[in-house]
């Protein structure tokens, strides 16, 4: 088993495209993980309103289902590159207007378009949740939440320059 898992890995990153495409799914899934796990629920604790709470995890989830279900018809029509662009840098944007915890409808706007995109994959997500709980508590949630949706909203930018991506539309 290990010997397959190895080879696997040593494939991934000998090929620049997938190489690159699980850096920024990992770095990705990083920041937005903890964002749904640790950062809402303080928020909505510290301000005694769960039923709130729900509703943005129903927000993310649905939006998660309309992604995976979008992604199957869109994938006719749009360029894998496109679409991983797109995911990422409206993730960066989405993020970052939450960041400023807006009201509750935009908030519960935002995690639907948020779900779509973080349907990407989750791999990564760990390693964020154990550094979020820490910073928000030294740091505050605004800075937190800047502090994962300003690197995300980069990371899209700096995507839509990554030669290998072009190896997406590849056929």
């Amino acid at each position: 088993m290990w010997a397959g898992v190895v080879e696997g890995l040593q494939f991934v990153w000998r090929t620049p495209v997938l190489r690159t495409l699980a850096i920024v799914d990992l770095v990705a899934t990083g920041l937005y993980m903890p964002m749904e796990s640790v950062l809402f629920p303080k928020y909505f604790t510290d301000r005694d309103q769960p039923v709130e709470l729900g509703w943005v995890l129903m927000a993310l989830s649905i939006g998660g289902l309309v992604g995976a279900l979008g992604y199957a018809v869109l994938s006719k029509y749009v360029s894998r590159r496109a679409t991983m662009l797109t995911a990422v840098i409206t993730l960066g944007v989405a993020m970052t207007v939450i960041a400023f915890l807006p009201p509750l409808p935009l908030i519960l706007a935002l995690c639907a378009v948020v779900g779509v995109m973080g349907s990407l994959a989750y791999a990564a997500g760990p390693l964020g949740l154990i550094l979020a709980g820490p910073l928000a508590d030294a740091a505050g949630l605004h800075a937190t939440f800047l502090a994962l949706s300003v690197p995300m909203l980069v990371l899209g930018l700096v995507s839509v320059g990554m030669p290998a991506l072009r190896e997406l539309d590849r056929a």
